[in-house]
């Protein structure tokens, strides 16, 4: 065989490798967050530096699950709901909130609650959903999803106050508040 045929382009290589490394120091930091092993706000000197810094006008004019996903992508780690918090406002996210971490942590909730591209990693920890694509996802079901709507390898609870509301409203009952 000629030389040729044996060289390797390690440029290609090393390329690949980071990107795995990437992905995998992200899985590493949502496991370790889930086992109350390390503090993710503290940051880890191992842990990547983010991909790119946020910028005044970052998130100007994105609606708040906008802005999330865009952050956590440019940060390519889970994130605190603070850390969330803090960057959209630095971002230039507009809003008329009196606590805007509440707001974020609200908004975060029903992304991974409607089975979204948002997950709870941990307390008030949330990563992208694409870096962990063999998690389970549990959605809690409303009245307005349907069965054609539910995948089959998806994990379902039911809302006990949905369930009764949805029974008083067929027995001509109005809801409890």
């Amino acid at each position: 065989m000629a030389d040729n045929d044996l060289s390797v382009n390690y440029e290609n290589v090393l390329a690949d490798l980071r990107a795995k490394k990437e992905k995998l120091e992200a899985a590493i930091c949502g496991i370790e967050a889930m086992l109350g092993l390390t503090s993710l706000s503290a940051g880890a000197s191992s842990a990547p530096a983010p991909s790119k810094e946020v910028e005044a006008d970052s998130f100007f004019g994105l609606s708040i699950p906008e802005a999330v996903r865009k952050y956590l992508r440019m940060q390519k780690k889970p994130q605190s709901t603070q850390e969330i918090a803090a960057a959209l406002e630095r971002g230039g996210l507009t809003h008329q909130s009196g606590n805007f971490g509440n707001t974020v942590g609200s908004v975060l909730a029903r992304l991974d609650g409607a089975g979204g591209d948002v997950v709870k990693l941990a307390r008030a920890t949330w990563g992208l959903a694409a870096w962990y694509p063999n998690a389970k996802r549990k959605r809690v079901a409303n009245n307005k999803t349907s069965d054609a709507e539910q995948s089959s390898d998806e994990e379902y609870e039911i809302d006990p106050d949905l369930a009764n509301d949805a029974i008083k409203e067929d027995m001509g009952q109005p809801p409890i508040a």
